[in-house]
């Protein structure tokens, strides 16, 4: 039998041709002639490397050059090994300053004139290279283990469903993407992308059907009895989403500002997704049952909504599906809630009901007026008592003030509440917190306003009530009260043993 070296060197530049680009460096230094014959390749793969390995792509032809997404499209399509050293993926909708119905109200006719001239080129590009790279495209798919490129199902179909789970068209893609629709492109390349680890999805998440559909298809593609084995299954690696919107009153979009919760959901039931991370994210219709996944078989374990509203009915959709959440964090943003207000208890309670056992931080962090209890009912009654592993907690101090009309009786009696100035109910940390705790954030703008009464018989009370507290951090934004009531609050820390941050 020959060995390797006994080969052609044709027949050995073909076999580095087939080489994984991670594994093109160790074999060029397996043997001295190798590496020499590797030479050319190692350094386009080191050039690959720095080009593919992040990436920003818009949605038209008018940003700097492999910002379309069917530029990178077609760059796989030419070499497969370009698609396998993406790592991260920040996707950005193009919104034409003088695209119709984007919220500009000073559009003119020459305006819109303008837009269509672009659009119209843009979609000739866009024809054009879809021309060249469907056929490569159905085979990728077929590959992945695609029977029925027009429409392929897996499980069980409702045909009164528009969404169903499992209902993915390929060519129907390829049609939306050669008149340049950016979904379809996007849904399209991340079955090329074998070893994506994050993706951002920027201004982008209103209106994504290909893209759910794509991910919904991947995650139950295991059913598929036609699949091959031996195929590289997409997005195995997608570990990190980020939504990130805007607050931008000329920029509106779709239905309304800010992005879409509901696509957090397909994300989520990826196997290999752990953190969840949005910005100016918005759920703040009536939620329907959007997670249509088993229960509790998500391996996320972080989620981080800054600047954002969501209602804890869409929370509570996607906690269904979670296993073990370790870390949440909810900065609220009341200007996006539509008019509607923070509920405090039923978020906690949603958090209580599925991840008791789990969550080790917790954040709620905003601004919002203060609870009256109207509306936001939950027989958690906002205490955070219920958490077993609860470690850390960054809490705006209006998270436990409330005003005095509140009805008292819904609070347990050995819960003693502080009587604040104009009308206000402050309850006590102490009286709020699981034994478990070991660090207490305290934020916003009145932090110390209601810092008294916050951590009222904390100090009494620490060894029996929270034996484990050794951190205590306030961030304050104003009124500072001065030197002299923050040295007796530190001397009463060290006092019981616990660090303070001011």
């Amino acid at each position: 039998m020959p060995q390797l070296l006994d080969l052609p060197n044709e027949v050995l530049d073909k076999i580095i041709d087939q080489i994984y680009p991670d594994d093109i460096i160790n074999f060029s230094l397996c043997r001295k002639e190798i590496h020499h014959l590797a030479k050319d390749a190692v350094s386009l793969h080191l050039h690959r490397k720095k080009l593919y390995k992040r990436i920003t792509l818009h949605g038209c032809h008018r940003h700097e050059n492999n910002s379309h997404p069917l530029w990178l499209i077609r760059d796989i399509c030419m070499d497969w090994r370009s698609g396998e050293y993406t790592k991260l993926l920040r996707f950005q909708c193009c919104h034409h300053p003088n695209r119709p119905g984007d919220g500009i109200e000073d559009q003119d006719e020459e305006d819109t004139e303008n837009f269509e001239i672009e659009k119209s080129k843009d979609d000739a590009i866009c024809q054009k290279i879809m021309q060249d790279i469907q056929g490569y495209i159905e085979e990728k798919f077929r590959e992945s283990g695609f029977s029925n490129l027009d429409r392929t199902y897996v499980g069980t179909f409702d045909p009164d469903d528009a969404h169903d789970l499992s209902r993915f068209d390929v060519r129907e893609a390829c049609s939306a993407a050669k008149e340049g629709d950016r979904d379809a492109m996007l849904a399209l390349l991340l079955f090329l992308l074998p070893n994506l680890e994050g993706i951002c999805l920027a201004q982008s998440t209103w209106g994504i059907w290909f893209l759910e559909e794509a991910i919904n298809w991947i995650c139950f593609q295991d059913q598929n009895l036609q699949r091959s084995p031996s195929a590289r299954k997409p997005l195995m690696k997608l570990a990190h989403v980020r939504f990130q919107g805007y607050n931008d009153e000329n920029m509106l979009y779709a239905d309304g500002k800010g992005e879409d919760f509901e696509d957090f959901m397909p994300f989520a039931a990826l196997p290999s997704m752990r953190t969840m991370f949005g910005e100016f994210v918005q759920g703040r219709h009536t939620a329907r049952s959007v997670w249509r996944f088993p229960l509790h078989t998500s391996n996320v374990n972080q989620i981080d909504l800054r600047r954002s509203a969501v209602k804890p009915e869409y929370l509570a959709e996607l906690m269904a599906g979670i296993k073990a959440l370790e870390g949440f964090l909810y900065d609220y943003n009341e200007s996006m809630d539509g008019g509607g207000a923070m509920e405090i208890h039923k978020i906690i309670g949603t958090l209580l009901e599925h991840a008791k056992h789990s969550l080790e931080f917790l954040g709620i962090t905003g601004r919002w007026d203060l609870r009256n209890g109207r509306g936001d009912l939950h027989p958690c009654r906002g205490s955070l008592r219920g958490f077993e592993v609860l470690k850390k907690v960054i809490l705006d101090s209006n998270v436990f003030v409330e005003h005095a009309s509140y009805d008292d009786s819904v609070y347990n009696p050995d819960e003693i509440s502080h009587a604040g100035n104009h009308g206000q109910i402050i309850r006590h940390l102490v009286d709020v917190l699981p034994p478990s705790i070991e660090v207490i954030q305290l934020v916003g703008v009145d932090v110390l306003k209601h810092a008294e009464g916050l951590l009222g018989n904390l100090f009494e009370q620490k060894q029996l009530r929270l034996p484990k507290l050794r951190e205590l951090i306030i961030r304050a934004n104003q009124y500072y009260p001065g030197s002299g009531w923050e040295k007796a609050l530190r001397e009463r820390c060290e006092k019981v043993g616990v660090a303070l941050t001011m």
